[in-house]
């Protein structure tokens, strides 16, 4: 079949063929056991929810890791050929504007200094400096339509279409700042993160579209139906139950 235009427009206007956008995402990093214990401001419940917030509303940017197969060759008799030997990945990268209270500078730098501290010869327990972090992609103007139980008004949500999961994960290079007398501009802290291994897993439930033409609105009125319409729950059972 030759190339339409109009059957283009028409998986463009589909919802789930509409191009994807860089600018919607969320970061959850878990705090590993070893930064509580160096620091048990960490580990209360206020300071876990300021946690959460910094490393999500702050993430500026980020880059997922992609996958490569690693391969061998053989040859016996005519062409050789390549046969897959292992796989292998990027690293996480994160860049984070930096706040006032420098939160994430001491956040990292307790992290760094509970896994191999420059004040002695040891470093810490594998288990304890290793977190995980999930990275959550999320589109805009979904069918489902949140309606306040007080009738203070309605709102279209947005729904996530994928989640990165990143096991046994640990920072292993956290940027300098520079600060300078030029025009103001806002500063950033970059962080690079060591990880096992990641799984990807594709939020389904076609139920909630991304903004299909013509699709039917699906109203909610409390917390627990939108995280069901949406397609989305805390915990990704096809990411968590691969490989661990």
């Amino acid at each position: 079949m030759p190339n339409s235009f109009k059957r283009f427009q028409d998986q463009v206007m589909s919802g789930y063929k509409t191009p994807s956008k860089s600018n919607l995402f969320e970061v959850r990093v878990q705090i590993p056991q070893s930064v509580m214990m160096k620091e048990s401001t960490f580990g209360t419940e206020r300071n876990t929810l300021e946690h959460y917030d910094a490393m999500n509303y702050f993430a500026s940017a980020v880059t997922v890791p992609g996958r490569r197969v690693t391969t061998s060759e053989v040859r016996d008799i005519g062409v050789s050929r390549k046969y897959a030997t292992n796989t292998a990945f990027g690293d996480l990268q994160v860049e984070f504007l930096v706040t006032k209270d420098q939160y994430h500078r001491d956040f990292f730098e307790t992290w760094m200094q509970s896994t191999a501290s420059d004040a002695e010869n040891r470093v810490g327990l594998y288990e304890e400096y290793t977190s995980n972090i999930s990275v959550i992609k999320w589109e805009n103007a979904s069918n489902v339509v949140y309606s306040d139980p007080s009738n203070k008004g309605t709102a279209r949500l947005n729904r996530s279409s994928a989640v990165w999961q990143m096991y046994g994960a640990f920072p292993y290079d956290m940027s300098e700042q520079s600060f300078d007398n030029g025009p103001t501009g806002l500063v950033k802290l970059n962080v690079n993160f060591f990880f096992e291994r990641y799984r990807f897993d594709k939020i389904g439930n076609r139920n909630a579209a991304f903004g299909k033409v013509g699709m039917k609105d699906i109203k909610v009125t409390n917390t627990n139906e939108v995280a069901n319409k949406l397609g989305f729950v805390l915990d990704q059972k096809d990411v968590a139950s691969v490989g661990v």
